[in-house]
């Protein structure tokens, strides 16, 4: 599913209270569900990592500044990425991120498309939907290397986000000079190929705060372009996000809620159409305390 969907994350990353200033290091898991319609999609995001502090002051600048280890996995119907992550706070407006994925294609849902005409092909969604009724799509593997580079600011009820993802994709048995449909970023690749996605985002506080209950509306700007196959997205959104205090439902983890609705500013073939992504959010802090 189109990775866009992680970008709420950051509401609910935003530096609020600071870990333990004991030093001790605490086990963390974080599972996102998202839903996105035009394209539809649905996906699961899974972050389960060890988090050091690396500062115990409680300044401004080093709340809430860490190191964090751990596996991540993107699962879909039509795919399963494993793979690890390193992700560094060193200052609390700065988030710092890079991760290595095995790709991994098997499609009750879609599969892996290949196209032989290069970054020409029609990856319209009715060609999509013709290759998969007619079964030929198909298993693959692959590897994605991520870096990501987020700077979050927050002036009094304001928030303020900027976020830069840089990922290199290279596909296994796709042919020099082929290109291929990657289901999770919704683009048209070649075999060895680079995806830049930028989010801009500007939200205000209704009511609550970031280390309590908060209720946030915002607007998000995002542009998706791809190195090789030359394809750009433009995509302006509102935003609504709600995050209640913990409760015994919620198996002691903290739970954040949101929406997305907005519509293609540029894109190949859905400019002027409408996108939606709603998604839910679980994440548990200090597990194993």
């Amino acid at each position: 599913m189109r990775s866009a969907l992680l970008v709420l994350l950051v509401a609910c990353g935003w530096p609020a209270k600071p870990l333990a200033a004991t030093g001790d290091g605490v086990w963390r898991h974080k599972s996102l569900v998202g839903l996105r319609y035009n394209r539809l999609g649905l996906s699961w995001f899974s972050d389960t990592g060890y988090r050091v502090p690396l500062s115990k002051r409680r300044t401004v600048l080093l709340s809430n500044t860490y190191v964090e280890i751990g596996g991540h996995a993107k699962v879909s119907p039509a795919s399963l990425h494993p793979g690890a992550y390193v992700e560094v706070v060193p200052i609390a407006p700065i988030r710092l991120r890079a991760t290595v994925l095995q790709l991994r294609y098997f499609g009750t849902y879609t599969a892996l498309f290949e196209f032989d005409e290069g970054a020409d092909a029609d990856w319209s969604d009715s060609e999509l939907d013709r290759i998969e009724d007619e079964g030929l799509a198909r298993h693959g593997t692959g590897l994605e290397v991520q870096g990501i580079a987020q700077l979050r600011l927050k002036l009094g009820r304001v928030l303020a986000l900027y976020e830069s993802r840089l990922s290199y994709l290279r596909i296994d048995d796709v042919k020099p000079g082929h290109t291929w449909y990657e289901t999770t970023y919704d683009v048209l690749l070649a075999p060895e190929d680079g995806v830049h996605v930028m989010y801009g985002t500007l939200a205000y506080i209704l009511w609550g705060d970031t280390d309590r209950d908060m209720l946030v509306v915002g607007t998000r700007y995002q542009r998706d372009a791809t190195f090789e196959t030359g394809i750009e997205r433009q995509i302006l959104s509102g935003a609504l996000l709600y995050r209640p205090s913990k409760s015994a439902w919620f198996l002691g983890a903290k739970p954040t809620f949101g929406f997305l609705g907005g519509g293609y500013l540029q894109d190949p073939y859905r400019e002027g159409e409408p996108i939606f992504h709603t998604f839910a959010v679980l994440e548990w802090k200090d597990l194993g305390r």
